[in-house]
């Protein structure tokens, strides 16, 4: 009940110093992630409407919102992966195959855009791929004349989840080195024996 990710009793050096790695690395591949916050960086042009009439304000924040999430949730799937790691090789396979996981979707559209989607949407792929948004270096805070640099809160918030990832890392490695996680697994056994009697006095 006290070891819900499944941590190993302990680790090896080796292992704790790729499980480092492989967080750092896992933020800064989190390619969703990444592209949502670069949507900081641009400003809704309603001229889009001419080219896809259903693309309103609302649905842009909602998609680039749930890219975000998605993205966060990836690199969630790929800790729990990497802190359950009682191997080198082991995790970095386990790592490789979130990462392509996390391709399938920019593999979609490259197929779509060539055409060889189930449905013929190469022409829509092609001008989604061609439409281009008005970047901004800065937009006011909460309706007032603050000005937030983009780059700054794009910066903030790749501390942030990078932050976050290794403080649950440190707790956990602390929790090993303390032996927390030996209480969490069985603490008693019951040993059962067949109904006979050996009368060991008599017999020798």
């Amino acid at each position: 009940p006290g070891n819900i990710l499944s941590v190993p009793l302990q680790n090896t050096v080796d292992v704790r110093i790729a499980q480092a790695m492989a967080i750092f690395v896992s933020i800064f591949t989190a390619k969703d992630v990444i592209h949502a916050l670069d949507m900081l960086q641009v400003q809704y042009d309603g001229r889009i409407k001419a080219i896809f009439p259903a693309a309103t304000w609302t649905k842009w924040i909602m998609s680039n919102l749930f890219r975000f999430f998605e993205g966060c949730l990836s690199v969630t799937v790929a800790f729990m992966f990497i802190v359950q790691s009682t191997d080198v090789l082991d995790l970095f396979l386990d790592f490789a195959v979130i990462q392509f996981v996390g391709e399938l979707d920019d593999v979609g559209f490259y197929l779509a855009e060539r055409g060889y989607a189930i449905f013929n949407i190469k022409s829509v792929a092609r001008k989604a791929k061609g439409i281009r948004f008005r970047q901004v270096s800065s937009y006011r805070f909460c309706c007032t004349n603050f000005r937030i640099k983009t780059s700054q809160t794009q910066t903030l918030i790749f501390i942030l989840l990078l932050t976050s990832l290794f403080t649950g890392w440190s707790i956990l490695q602390f929790h090993q080195n303390d032996g927390f996680y030996y209480n969490t697994v069985c603490q008693e056994f019951e040993v059962k024996f067949d109904d006979f009697s050996y009368d060991f006095f008599r017999d020798h």
